[in-house]
């Protein structure tokens, strides 16, 4: 099965791509995985399930529409699991995929059929799976959500000397292009290190683990402005900054986007408190750099390619400090 089968069938029909539908109906999944833990609390299993579905149908109707098709004809619901099934086999486990239809059944003999209780073990398990799978969609809408950004970076070579400037989102694609980029440590005066986790709404990343600020330089912008311009819109201070070192890296991202970054190293020291951008954060803390160490080497899943590539190298110079 593939998109010309579903079209052909008439399961699925072309639309015109629409960021603010797939917004939309992207927070409906959110809106439902709320209602859902609170049917649940209020031991009504049932509805708990029911809507759980429904968060993970409207998050399956998202990507239908950042790709510019709808479901059509009477299986509207078998349509968009079909959909999600040829566009994202490779970036949805098939387990979830499995449950998706499981509950969708379970869904129609509720509402319909009333030929069963839901159990409370069975709501639980629905709550759990959609979360699953509208977070995984949240990763994967990420590049949708920004392709109205039209910020220009610096393409470079490998001596990091300028050759040019693209679209930041186009740089990530097709394998990616190399381009400066620049990674801020930040350390207190006890030795910490600080650390954030990236926001869920990041075109790649989402909720990762990592230093206190990373991005890129604009087309015409210093490098040295750029650092400092970048930590007070993410974390509200400034503070002086001294480049270390640099490396080249590419790491590829399951939303197809590809990081290709000469990323030059700045380390600083600050002792206030943080005022966090929550578009751009969703968690910080102070950790000490053995402890950080140790996590990195136990879950480093946890954590962005780039910030384990420079960090032993990074905590090494904060100590001959």
């Amino acid at each position: 099965m593939n998109l010309s089968d579903l079209l052909r069938d008439r399961k699925i029909e072309k639309i015109e791509i629409s960021q603010g539908l797939t917004k939309r109906t992207f927070n409906l999944s959110l809106r439902d995985i709320k209602a859902s833990k609170d049917n649940f609390n209020n031991s009504d299993y049932d509805w708990a399930l029911v809507i759980a579905y429904n968060a993970m149908l409207q998050a399956g109707k998202a990507v239908m529409y950042s790709k510019g098709y709808r479901s059509v004809g009477y299986n509207k619901h078998t349509a968009v699991m079909e959909f999600i099934e040829v566009v994202l086999k490779n970036k949805i486990p098939e387990n979830i995929i499995l449950s998706f239809d499981k509950l969708r059944k379970k869904r129609h003999r509720t509402v319909y059929e009333e030929a069963e209780l839901i159990s409370k073990s069975e709501a639980e398990f629905a709550i759990k799976t959609a979360e699953e799978f509208v977070n995984k969609i949240k990763n994967i809408l990420g590049y949708n959500f920004l392709t109205n950004m039209k910020e220009m970076i610096i393409l470079v070579d490998k001596n990091d000397r300028e050759i040019g400037s693209e679209e930041k989102i186009k740089a990530h694609e097709n394998g990616g292009s190399l381009h400066r980029a620049f990674s801020i440590f930040v350390f207190d005066k006890e030795g910490r290190m600080l650390i954030q986790r990236r926001a869920m709404k990041k075109y790649h990343c989402a909720g990762l683990w990592t230093n206190a600020c990373c991005s890129h330089p604009n087309k015409g912008e210093v490098l040295e402005k750029a650092v400092h311009r970048k930590l007070k819109q993410e974390f509200g201070f400034d503070t002086d900054l001294k480049e270390t070192f640099s490396f080249i890296y590419k790491a590829d991202f399951d939303n197809g986007l590809t990081e290709h970054e000469l990323d030059h190293v700045f380390v600083g020291n600050f002792d206030g408190k943080p005022k966090p951008n929550p578009d751009e954060i969703d968690g910080y803390k102070w950790i000490n750099s053995l402890e950080l160490q140790k996590d990195v080497e136990k879950n480093p899943d946890k954590y962005t390619p780039w910030f384990k590539i420079a960090l032993d190298k990074v905590i090494a110079y904060n100590n001959k400090k």
